[in-house]
C-alpha cells in the first residue's frame, strides 16, 4: 500500500503514516527497510497488518508533488507572523470559505477580537 509519513520520532523510534485507504498506521524503527529515513509527508510504500505499517521502504513522489502545486487559497510558507497579520490574512483569504477547519491560531485570534 503507498501512503505519507505523518510524524517520526527518529528518537523514540516510532511514529505514523497515513494510508492511501485513509487510515492512519504506526511505524517502529524494526518495521523500516535499511536505508530509509522517514521525513514528514515522504512518500513511503509497506504492508499494512492490523494497524501496524510493515516492511516500509520509500515511494515515489507523486506528479502533483513533484511540480510543486499550491491549493487555490493557500499561501506558501512565509516567515513568522504576529497573530493579527495571520488573523487578518486568513480573514481575507478564507472568510466566505466554509470548508474545512479553522486553526487554534484564528479561532483564538477571532475570540480574543470580540
Amino acid at each position: 500500500m503507498r501512503g505519507a509519513v505523518y510524524h517520526y520520532d527518529q528518537d523514540q523510534g516510532f511514529g505514523y503514516i497515513n494510508g492511501a485507504d485513509g487510515k492512519r498506521y504506526i511505524v517502529g524503527h524494526e518495521d523500516l527497510s535499511p536505508g530509509v529515513a522517514l521525513v514528514r509527508g515522504a512518500p513511503v510504500e509497506f504492508q499494512p497488518d492490523d494497524g501496524t505499517a510493515r516492511a516500509v521502504i520509500a515511494g515515489r513522489p507523486s506528479a502533483a508533488k513533484s511540480r510543486n502545486l499550491i491549493p487555490r487559497g493557500v499561501e506558501p510558507a512565509q516567515s513568522p507572523t504576529g497573530l493579527w497579520t495571520y488573523f487578518w490574512r486568513a480573514f481575507k483569504v478564507r472568510h466566505v470559505s466554509f470548508t474545512g477547519r479553522a486553526r487554534r491560531k484564528e479561532f483564538w485570534g477571532f475570540f480574543c477580537s470580540r
